[in-house]
């Protein structure tokens, strides 16, 4: 049968993209190499952010009923003084709290979900090559051994010698940023405040100028003066390490959405996730609600909204 879309690895993001494509009529295939599902905890916590979007598809539910909902978390040291502290209760969502399951149980669920919807799982299947416009890359049975073995080491606690890592590492090389180009305008993960009347691209598009920026980071583009200095600085520390902000940096406005100035905050996939045509404090606010919905901020300073009251 020909399909629309392959879709390699039966793990969330897998089942997630499958169900989302069979709920929305495209045909996937879904494929796996492995021939069961793992038993391991992998991955526990899923964000209020993401439980937002279960819950817009219908799928969250399920997840409520099989996870602990931790609404604070506190890490200790020595002699159990409290080193930090992580609440949930402020945040701009409707779960406020993580849901806490192993990561087989997460997948438990979102393949009974795809199969709901008329979806399943082929187990034991592996892709070796995929082309696609010319440029070849490589999925080969290589690459996914290179990357069992490294993790089998780091369980173990055995040295990792580098001839593994080669295969692994000269894949990502090779598709380094390499991404689909698609437009999630309307998703949860994307905000466009008072941005109706203006040009593209629009969040949820990718944008124009995302090889100037790399890493992991998200990036926030301040285009105008800075009126608001106190609440610019505190959006740095309120976000630092995972938000990088630049205040008139030199790439053009209006390829960003903006051409009159404002704020722009880039995902670290390339695409645009605020769009706010000012520059202003209440529009860093926005921003900061915004990336609290999936984003834990710096406990020790508060929320931009908060600050923009007081003052």
């Amino acid at each position: 049968m020909q399909r629309d879309v392959l879709i390699i690895g039966a793990g969330p993001s897998g089942l997630f993209a499958a169900s989302e494509l069979a709920r929305h009529g495209v045909a996937a295939r879904l494929i796996e190499r492995e021939i069961r599902p793992h038993q391991e905890a992998r991955a526990t916590a899923i964000q209020p952010g993401t439980l937002e979007i279960l819950d817009s598809v219908g799928a969250l539910p399920p997840f409520l009923d099989a996870a602990e909902h931790i609404r604070c978390a506190r890490l200790y040291g020595p002699n159990m003084v409290e080193l930090g502290a992580m609440s949930h209760d402020s945040i701009d969502c409707r779960c406020k709290f993580q849901c806490s399951l192993p990561q087989y149980e997460t997948q438990r669920i979102l393949e009974a979900h795809l199969t709901s919807l008329g979806g399943r799982v082929e187990r034991g299947v592996t892709a070796t090559k995929l082309e696609a416009d010319g440029d070849e890359i490589d999925v080969s049975d290589q690459v996914h051994t290179s990357i069992m073995d490294v993790a089998d080491a780091v369980r173990q606690g055995r040295a990792v010698h580098p001839a593994i890592v080669e295969p692994m590492a000269g894949a990502l090389l090779g598709n380094a940023r390499a991404m689909i180009d698609v437009d999630y305008t309307g998703s949860p993960l994307v905000v466009d405040h008072d941005g109706a009347g203006l040009a593209g691209p629009h969040p949820g598009q990718r944008y124009l100028d995302w090889t100037r920026f790399g890493g992991t980071s998200h990036h926030v583009l301040v285009f105008g003066a800075a009126t608001h200095a106190a609440s610019f600085a505190q959006l740095g520390r309120r976000w630092s390490g995972l938000v990088q902000v630049s205040h008139n940096p030199s790439v053009d406005p209006a390829r960003a959405g903006v051409p009159a100035g404002g704020v722009v905050m880039i995902r670290p996939d390339g695409h645009i996730g605020f769009r706010h045509p000012s520059a202003q404090a209440d529009a860093l606010a926005a921003l900061d609600r915004h990336l609290s919905s999936y984003l834990i901020p710096e406990p020790a300073v508060g929320p931009l909204a908060k600050a923009t009251a007081d003052a």
